[in-house]
């Protein structure tokens, strides 16, 4: 049981979030498709490594490309006022909330505002945006470096601060490699690189296995 894999556009692979209990599924990021497949096909800067057997982010290339997702994407596409992070369970998450969700996940009754699953197989998601990550969020963000997260993939993106609209098309696994949340906005940054996620809240997809951010369901008994 497999979701994204390599695509263009026009063509993204599905899959979707759904726990079934209060089981959680790890808080998703944002960033665009556009950089997200250029770093599929080109490659990008490799400026760290993941050790998994020391569970530790050093400096220094692994053979994995990474992308800027904060604050403003590798080609400036995030509107002014919203750095990159998405409401889910409402539309206009706290800090609190972002920072519980980031430490521990999204879980049923956060999904239950948006239907009880995020569903890509029917076409794009529209999420509004929260105006940013921000200083407050610092210690909950770093804690999870080395971590693989669900990342949210999109094509579209309105309005601007707490107005902010995302058109949500692909679910990737991606992996936190370095945070900078201090000093002038041009320093700061959340670095992610691709890595594979397996999690029970996961809706199996029908693509194959990508080379870069697969996500994986879990199994399950069916007989």
């Amino acid at each position: 049981a497999v979701a994204p894999a390599p695509s263009s556009k026009q063509n993204p692979p599905h899959a979707a979030l759904s726990p079934k209990s209060r089981e959680e599924t790890d808080r998703p990021g944002i960033a665009d498709l556009d950089s997200w497949v250029d770093l599929e096909n080109n490659g990008s800067p490799d400026d760290y490594s993941w050790s998994e057997a020391t569970g530790t982010v050093s400096p220094g290339g692994d053979g994995i490309p990474e992308i800027r997702m904060f604050p403003n994407g590798a080609d400036g596409s995030l509107p002014s006022g919203n750095r990159g992070t998405v409401n889910i369970g409402g539309n206009s998450n706290s800090t609190a909330v972002l920072i519980d969700q980031i430490y521990n996940g999204v879980d049923c009754n956060d999904l239950d505002y948006h239907g009880g699953s995020l569903d890509f197989s029917e076409g794009p998601v529209t999420l509004s945006g929260n105006p940013g990550i921000s200083n407050g969020m610092k210690t909950a963000v770093t804690a999870v470096i080395g971590q693989p997260r669900v990342i949210f993939l999109f094509t579209a993106v309105t309005g601007n601060g707490a107005n902010t609209e995302y058109t949500v098309v692909r679910v990737v696994g991606a992996r936190i490699m370095a945070v900078t949340m201090t000093g002038p906005m041009s320093n700061r940054a959340v670095i992610i690189q691709p890595a594979s996620l397996q999690h029970p809240s996961l809706i199996p997809g029908s693509a194959p296995i990508s080379t870069y951010g697969t996500l994986l369901a879990s199994p399950r008994l069916v007989k």
